[in-house]
């Protein structure tokens, strides 16, 4: 839980940033100039709401699906293992698995996603690929290139002294 002295500089911040929004909504003015806290999380539960995306699992599936491949084919060519796969699909139904960024990769390669599609499925997961990572460097030059045997990517990875997939 955030110490109330930041959720009071957050709250000046924010006071700083919408006077003109409190100025033109009179009936809200006691708020914004006495409870910072109460707007502030007015603000982030809105935030929130409107700009959390489909979990990982929801859009791997859907990804899955749109490829009309098995979820054999997609967890052998991303050589994980089937638990693991399991335990990525009951994540459906709400339980807390959260993947690696290896193994995100590697089921990225397995669909054969160009960046352009695989940066939904990193985001949604909580990563991204770096152009200040030599890793992701070799990751970003396979799925531009069509590279996608899981085989061939950790050989270039072991190749520039990076951890293999």
């Amino acid at each position: 839980m955030l110490k109330p002295d930041v959720l009071d500089k957050i709250g000046k911040f924010i006071a700083a940033n919408t006077k003109e929004f409190c100025s033109i909504h009179s009936d809200i003015q006691d708020i914004c100039q006495d409870s910072h806290s109460s707007l502030l999380y007015m603000e982030i539960d809105d935030y929130v709401t409107n700009k959390k995306q489909s979990p990982f699992s929801e859009i791997l599936f859907s990804m899955i699906q749109e490829r009309n491949l098995s979820d054999s084919e997609v967890y052998k060519r991303a050589g994980i293992d089937r638990r693991l796969f399991s335990k990525i699909r009951s994540n459906l139904s709400g339980k807390s698995y959260h993947p690696g960024k290896s193994t995100v990769i590697a089921l990225i390669l397995a669909l054969k996603l160009d960046k352009e599609k695989a940066d939904p499925l990193l985001s949604s997961a909580g990563y991204s690929l770096s152009y200040s990572s030599r890793s992701d460097l070799v990751i970003i030059y396979c799925l531009e290139y069509g590279i996608y045997n899981l085989i061939e990517v950790n050989e270039a990875l072991d190749h520039f002294d990076e951890d293999i997939l």
